[in-house]
């Protein structure tokens, strides 16, 4: 109804109302214009009483209108500042002008320190050049839909991965883009452990192979290839009686069968046939798994090596059994050390020059006498020399050697360390500190395998294999010019570095009761042990001295040390902070993780399965963390 149409309707209203109220005698008595007047102003007024009755009406329903309206915006700020999904408002330049309470919680901030801030403040750093064509691909094609991956930097120190999607500039605001942020980082973790789990089974020294349930193998690893002698492709799809040989009887495998269905798991002596007809001994364990829904069963074979009839320990855990090596002190079963003694047996199988460094005290000669004990030289001497103990002018005649009468004090002929090390191992400890005019002379024997007498003519012929160490950096005093860059890539071909004591926690105990053991003629009668919170307080102090520091110390507490059990007081490490005054909270978590990690697994005998159990955590959680702590 249009408004004239209304205010017609009101007028008839009105008259009709009027009509009802005026009598007609009074009407005779007066003037017709007045009366006219009259009317019209009774008119106007019950008009605008009919107005202001519709006019409260609207008014009325106004006021529900935006009741309703304010109580969808309430829900919708809600959704949107609690929604599992972070959402942005930035403006052209990527500048942050609204966000949610999810986006602040991603961050862990609140949202004064994240409004009006560039986004790429909060893009953690490695992932900036994502970041910049992600920016760059929506102002190219603003008109469709944008997603990328990559990393936010809490304010925590902590990153999150999540996923960035950009709905393309339909319905956007001008100069406006909304971005929704999702936290994808429970995804990229999985992602992460899957990738993991899979080049641990591949380079894992433990042959494994899998079957399904129709017993037809799915995968094996690379060490399985190698016992067998069958490639990945020549045995999937096989079943595994193409490994069998003649040495069991069909009763031995139904056995198996039976035990397997019985029990979930077997375990035992096998005979398997090679590729080559050849036939091995092997110690195998089976085990039954199923997924997760139990419709698919699963069964998992590993093969170990026998040592002595010890079932299921690996060749290098069984070397590691005896904790030395030839007599050398070398101590231990953490990923530290084995990884050290592996690297080792590589580096002795050749005769290339080895730089071996690392801090004081954490036995650079013992893995040097390692490599020499292992190589082809070990039937030779094992000549070691501090080059930071000779007084630099006796440098070259204790190196070299020298003849009679070639300065004042030279009463007869004399073979320096060089010639003494003849067909065997020449250590050079503390190589850095050589004097730079006798580094030239080190370099030309290094080059030719001849040396000469001070105050000889005669070039000697010398075959010994050189191995330097050093705890200082070599590249600065390379840049430094106190050693000649020459000599540094001469000595410098294989490299060795020995791991500190405070990244071999797990050793501690270990090496703390070999000490005891080795001193123990020298300890007070009443002496037996260690107690608990020594051992603790070993494991959480710095030992800037490493190993060395610890025997002395150790040594010192034996002799001194007239109660029952030595305390950690009686080694002077009785305040357990010791060496952690530096670290943050979040450190000092790490590393009692660290070490609550090493314990478990030196426990287990590096069994990964049994280890993640002591700990209460998954075997992909524990892999996933070893793979923090670059423990495997």
């Amino acid at each position: 109804m249009v408004v004239s149409d209304k205010f017609a309707e009101l007028r008839q209203n009105a008259e009709a109302i009027l009509k009802k109220k005026k009598s007609t005698s009074d009407l005779n008595n007066l003037d017709i214009d007045f009366f006219e007047l009259l009317h019209e102003l009774d008119t106007y007024r019950v008009e605008l009483e009919l107005q202001n009755d519709e006019l409260q009406q609207a008014n009325h329903e106004l006021e529900v209108v935006q009741k309703l309206l304010l109580e969808e915006m309430s829900s919708y700020s809600r959704y949107y500042e609690l929604s599992s999904e972070g959402y942005i408002t930035v403006d052209k330049k990527w500048s942050i002008i609204k966000l949610n309470m999810t986006f602040c919680s991603m961050l862990a901030r609140n949202k004064n320190d994240i409004l009006y801030h560039k986004t790429s403040d909060f893009i953690y750093g490695p992932d900036q050049d994502i970041f910049y064509f992600y920016q760059k691909s929506i102002n190219d094609q603003p008109e469709q839909i944008h997603t990328c991956e990559l990393r936010i930097l809490a304010k925590t120190g902590d990153t999150k991965w999540v996923k960035l999607t950009y709905p393309s500039e339909i319905n956007q605001p001008q100069n406006q883009m909304h971005i929704s942020v999702t936290d994808i980082t429970p995804l990229r973790l999985a992602q992460e452990d899957l990738g993991l789990i899979a080049l641990v089974f591949e380079e894992s020294e433990e042959a494994t192979m899998v079957t399904n349930s129709d017993l037809e193998v799915i995968k094996v690893n690379k060490a399985f290839s190698d016992i067998s002698g069958y490639s990945t492709q020549e045995i999937l799809g096989k079943h595994p009686r193409i490994l069998q040989s003649d040495r069991h009887e069909p009763a031995f495998y139904q056995e198996i069968w039976a035990q397997l269905q019985e029990h979930g798991q077997w375990q035992g002596e096998v005979f398997n046939k090679h590729k080559n007809a050849e036939t091995y001994s092997k110690w195998l364990s089976i085990t039954v798994i199923e997924d997760t829904d139990k419709e698919n069963i699963f069964y998992i074979g590993r093969y170990h090596s026998l040592q002595d009839n010890k079932p299921g320990i690996l060749e290098h855990e069984w070397r590691l059994d005896s904790n030395i090596i030839n007599d050398s002190d070398m101590i231990g079963t953490s990923p530290q050390i084995q990884s050290l003694l592996n690297q080792i047996d590589k580096i002795a199988a050749v005769t290339a020059p080895v730089m071996i460094t690392g801090e004081s005290g954490t036995g650079k000669e013992l893995a040097a006498r390692a490599i020499h004990d292992r190589s082809s030289y070990s039937k030779g001497p094992f000549v070691a020399v501090n080059c930071g103990a000779i007084a630099s002018s006796l440098v070259q005649a204790e190196l070299f050697g020298y003849e009679k009468g070639a300065f004042t004090d030279a009463k007869k002929r004399k073979i320096g360390h060089i010639e003494s090390a003849n067909g065997g191992t020449l250590f050079l400890d503390e190589v850095g500190d050589l004097p730079l005019e006798q580094q030239v002379n080190l370099l030309r024997f290094l080059q030719e395998k001849t040396i000469q007498h001070v105050g000889g003519i005669e070039y000697i012929a010398i075959d010994t294999r050189v191995i330097a160490a050093t705890h200082v950096d070599l590249e600065r005093a390379v840049k430094e010019g106190r050693l000649r860059e020459d000599l540094y890539y001469r000595l410098n071909v294989l490299q060795l570095t020995t791991p500190n004591l405070r990244e071999r926690v797990a050793d501690i105990e270990m090496l703390a009761n070999y000490f005891f053991k080795k001193f123990s003629e020298e300890k007070h009668p009443k002496v037996k042990g260690f107690s608990q919170e020594c051992i603790q307080a070993m494991k959480y102090f710095a030992w800037r001295g490493n190993v060395r520091e610890m025997m002395n110390r150790i040594r010192r507490a034996m002799v001194m040390c007239d109660k029952k059990l030595i305390s950690a007081a009686d080694l002077g490490i009785e305040s357990t902070s010791v060496g952690f005054n530096e670290l943050s909270l979040r450190e000092i978590k790490d590393q009692a993780e660290k070490i609550a990690i090493q314990e478990a697994i030196a426990r287990a005998e590096q069994n990964i399965a049994l280890a993640s159990r002591h700990l209460g955590i998954s075997r992909v959680m524990l892999y996933r963390l070893m793979n923090k702590y670059d423990l495997i």
